[in-house]
Parts: C-alpha cells; structure tokens; sequence
C-alpha cells in the first residue's frame, strides 16, 4: 500500500518543488532591454533615471541621443527604438499621426528652459528688471565677438527657442553672419566650452552642469514659445517590459523629483499628471 501512495506524493512534491523555483525566478525572466531615444539636453538627467529605473527593475534601457529632429528621421527609416524622449511637442505628435507611436502614450515629461552660456564672465546688470535684462541681452549679443553659438532650428527645438528669442530682441537677422548652428543643443555648448564660440544659447539643464570656467545668464521663459519635452512610446516598444514600465516609471514621482531637480520647469506632480 505504501508504494502505491509513495508515487503520487513524489509526484505531488516534485510539481510543488518545480513550481516554487518558478515562482522564484519569474522576476528575471520577465526582465528586458528597451532601446530609448532621446534629446541630447537630456540625455543627462536619462542617465540618472535610467540608473534609478535599473535599480528598482530587472530591466535594462540603452540610450541613443541626438537632435530630436535626427532621431524623428531615424524613426521614420525604421530605426529599431522603442521609446522616444523629444525636446518638443511636435514630432511625438507627427508620430503618433502617423500611426508609429502608441495611441494615447504621449506626455509631457520636462519643460525645458533656455541660458545664454559664455566662455568668460560677463557683468549682470543692476537692478535686473526686464527692461535693463533685455537691452544686456542684446548689447553683449551685439557687442561681443566671434560667433554665437545655438542649434539648428530646424533640428533642434532648443534651435527653434533660441531663434524666437533673437527674434524678440530683433537680433535674428542683424546676426545671421554671426550665427554657428550645431546639429544639437549639445554641440552648441560644445562650441562655447571649447573656446569656438565666446556664448551661445543651451539649455539651462546643461549651463547646471556646465564647467566652472563658463557662466550663463537664464533666458526669460517669455521671450520664447514653451519647450514641452514630450515622450511617446514607439509601435516596437507596445510589447516590450521594459519600455512600458520604464513609460510608466517617467510619470511617477520619483522620476518628477529627478527631472526637477536638473533644472527643468514646469515638472507636474505625479498625482495631478494621471488625473
């Protein structure tokens, strides 16, 4: 009688056994790799939620920076992302018409601002109001030598910002023969902190961090249209973990936290993001 009852019961142990172990494991095999895209401005603060979102995961995310309008292209030509991070509103838009990103998918992330970045240390004027702040804007863009470096507007939505805003001091085409475009914002800062360029406009998350031998003055958020950085996830990622839960870990408040404190305005609070 024992040998007809010992059979099941090893039976039973071993199911039981192999299920625990399953059980155990599930997490890692679940983990994935998702290929994300993204401004260079903020390639940055990406490095430092990916490193969090790794942490607190099993998945793991390669990032691809370059100028939002290059990475659209590459998107459009098949580039195997699963998830975009734009420096704009418009080209998650574009592909979210276009059928190539997820329905529904698109946020903004990060509202960006603009510095005037210098290779030396200019004199701010005092009292800084807006009067006297636009007429040093545009006499040290006037007066100074060499070129002025920014992103290509047609490129780059940082570009395009820094564009509005010689624009508004009616400097943009005074200084056109003055004007050195990068394919990024970026680049523009690597002019500047290489000496190529006295100053040149970047993002104000870059001049944060920039080298203790430049200085920079903010760009007023009014003498350009809003830089809404929106995210979109991609037709490849619909299916990946690792892309949707890292789509998911931008909108939370730890990721809110992270942004915010690079220098990015206009951060909306988790709680009122998903209402």
């Amino acid at each position: 009688m024992s040998s007809v009852w010992t059979r099941p019961l090893r039976a039973f142990t071993t199911a039981l056994l192999l299920l625990t172990l399953l059980g155990a494991t599930s997490q890692p095999l679940m983990a994935a790799t998702a290929t994300v895209a993204v401004a260079t401005n903020f390639r940055p603060t990406l490095n430092t939620l990916a490193a969090t979102f790794e942490q607190q995961s099993q998945h793991r995310l390669r990032l691809v920076s370059s100028s939002t309008g290059v990475l659209y292209n590459q998107i459009l030509h098949g580039a195997p992302f699963d998830l975009l991070l734009a420096a704009d509103s418009e080209h998650p838009l574009l592909l979210e018409h276009g059928g190539m990103g997820q329905p529904a998918s698109r946020f903004t992330y990060a509202t960006g601002a603009l510095a005037l970045v210098f290779a030396f240390a200019p004199e701010t004027p005092t009292p800084i109001d807006r009067g006297n702040l636009e007429q040093a804007f545009i006499d040290i863009l006037s007066a100074s030598s060499g070129k002025i470096a920014l992103a290509n507007p047609a490129l780059a939505p940082y570009g395009l910002a820094s564009q509005q805003v010689l624009e508004h001091l009616g400097l943009w085409l005074p200084l056109q023969s003055r004007l050195a475009m990068g394919n990024s914002v970026a680049q523009s800062h690597q002019f500047v902190a290489t000496g190529n360029s006295p100053l040149g406009f970047i993002a104000l998350a870059q001049a944060y961090n920039t080298a203790p031998t430049l200085s920079y003055w903010p760009v007023p958020a009014n003498w350009h249209r809003p830089i809404q950085q929106q995210a979109i996830l991609l037709q490849s990622g619909h299916n990946n973990p690792a892309a949707v839960d890292f789509h998911r870990f931008l909108r939370g408040a730890t990721a809110a936290t992270i942004i915010a404190s690079d220098g990015y305005q206009g951060a909306i609070a988790a709680t009122e993001r998903d209402q």
